[in-house]
């Protein structure tokens, strides 16, 4: 005779009913579970969602403890467990004193992130804002080692080129705000307010200060943009891997530029994104050969190798434990590498980070391609991003990666900081250093190095 069982909360299977039952009986039966069920469910995900500001923080050691990448930093973890316990009253203080706590690890991209700051965050990745038209990093000053934003890049037709800013400027003020420890975050909240109104600007260039009035106006960044330059060169810019369709949209400009003879990939100021994308974009340019190797810590454990090698058909994912033994294999999907034959040249500069370097390594390693610019930023970590409670989510560096060459690029704690140790970042094949002078009538050397390569006049 047939029997459908089911478990019950407490994970002991029974019958639930015979072909000959009692309907009501069954019905009644399967409410009460549902019900129970349900509450079950609910009581996980408010707990899940919801938490005391003592217990946000207690997730956060135990979720640092059991996922950040260097355990010879925990060695001394359990001294934090309560150290704080009696201070924290609000989630503000949660979030303030797990960042204390984290910060001891040495790593500048482990933190726990409020909620407000998460809003701010995707925010700012909107393709649409109230904006100058510029790129900025937040450097020390010279003159008495503050903080302060700095022009990394601008926009072309962009207010800020227009008004006179240059690569290098830091920003003193705006609008009367003072500009010591001013984030990009803030800088958007004061520029977002005043859409085509003159905004003063004082900005410290060399040994000197300068005072200039520009009108933010409405700027469009798209992360993906196919820009025009030699008929003869494809040069597509990608900004961020942030998106889970980058690789897809580039593939699709590839298909748009076919008939075009040369291709330049633009990674500069490319901070990164997602791992899948950038090595899903590789197999455009590659046939078959080895991406990347990620050594990935396992919750609570050790660690494990994840090789990522491009087949005809897939990308082969392969585990190995500590021991060396394959605990896994998985076919992820590829691209046709209709890229695959000609000439190629990938653009970075010392914001390149992260993904887009994995990228550029993954192409030259290959013999596919080669790298014009100055060195990269030199980061070979990565990090995943775990909800906490109450809105927070802790990034946790918990990946270090090697190139295909066996090359590790830096834990990206020097490119923070605006120095490189040796070995760190990617150097380029082709060196072309850009100056504040070059971007003021944007002239782009780096673009015109990679036409001459190809043999085309610049």
């Amino acid at each position: 005779m047939t029997e459908t069982s089911y478990v019950d909360m407490s994970g002991s299977t029974k019958p639930l009913f015979k072909r000959n039952f009692n309907s009501r009986k069954v019905f009644t039966a399967m409410m009460v579970s549902l019900v129970v069920a349900a509450g079950y469910i609910g009581w996980f995900w408010y707990n899940l969602m919801y938490a005391s500001p003592v217990e946000v923080y207690h997730r956060t050691w135990q979720t640092a403890r059991d996922n950040f990448f260097d355990k010879e930093q925990l060695r001394e973890w359990t001294r934090f467990e309560h150290c704080f316990d009696s201070k924290i009253k609000t989630d503000a203080d949660a979030v303030l004193y797990a960042n204390k706590m984290l910060k001891t690890l040495g790593d500048p991209y482990t933190a726990l992130h409020s909620k407000d700051e998460l809003d701010r965050i995707a925010r700012l990745q909107n393709e649409k804002f109230v904006g100058l038209g510029v790129f900025l990093e937040q450097v020390k000053s010279a003159f008495n080692g503050k903080r302060f934003l700095a022009v990394k890049g601008l926009m072309p037709d962009g207010p800020a080129l227009k008004a006179g800013l240059r690569q290098g400027d830091k920003i003193l003020s705006i609008d009367g705000h003072k500009g010591i420890d001013l984030t990009v975050e803030k800088l958007r909240e004061i520029v977002g307010k005043r859409e085509n109104q003159p905004t003063s600007v004082v900005v410290e260039r060399g040994d000197s200060k300068l005072s200039l009035v520009l009108k933010p106006l409405t700027v469009i960044r798209k992360d993906v943009e196919l820009k025009p330059s030699d008929r003869r060169v494809a040069h597509i810019v990608i900004r961020n891997f942030m998106k889970k369709n980058t690789a897809d949209r580039v593939m699709a400009l590839l298909k748009r530029t076919a008939h075009r003879q040369a291709i330049v990939i633009d990674l500069r100021n490319n901070l990164g994104g997602s791992v899948d994308e950038c090595l899903k974009l590789a197999t455009a340019f590659i046939d078959e050969g080895p991406l990347v190797t990620l050594k990935v810590r396992e919750v609570g454990g050790g660690h494990t190798m994840n090789s990522y090698i491009a087949r005809a058909n897939c990308i082969e994912l392969k585990k190995t434990n500590a021991e060396g033994t394959i605990v896994e294999r998985k076919e992820l999907p590829r691209l046709r590498p209709i890229a695959g034959k000609r000439p190629l040249a990938i653009l970075i500069n010392d914001g390149s980070a992260s993904a887009s370097e994995m990228l550029a390594a993954a192409l030259t390693d290959n013999n596919r391609g080669v790298t014009i610019g100055s060195r990269s930023f030199g980061k070979g970590v990565a990090q995943a991003g775990i909800p906490i409670a109450n809105g927070t989510v802790l990034t946790v560096t918990c990946v270090h990666y090697l190139t295909p060459g066996g090359r590790f690029l830096g834990r990206g704690k020097n490119g923070y900081e605006g120095t490189h140790a040796s070995g760190e970042g990617i150097e380029p094949d082709i060196a072309v250093t850009e100056s504040p002078e070059d971007t003021a009538v944007y002239r782009d050397k780096p673009l015109a190095a990679a036409l001459r390569l190809f043999g085309f006049q610049s």
